[in-house]
């Protein structure tokens, strides 16, 4: 019984620090794909002008 409960504590504990870093990484994808969009957004200005 102890040895389950601290089983389940450490998979718990596991289980919300993998979330907290799939969470940061995700927040880098979309700053990521905000920045791609802004340097596309400015490419096809330049390419509109020409």
């Amino acid at each position: 019984e102890n040895r389950f409960r601290q089983w389940e504590q450490h998979l718990i504990a596991e289980r919300d620090r993998l979330n907290k870093d799939l969470e940061a990484e995700h927040s880098q994808i979309k700053a990521l794909e905000s920045e791609l969009e802004q340097v596309q957004g400015a490419l096809s200005n330049r390419s509109g002008r020409r």
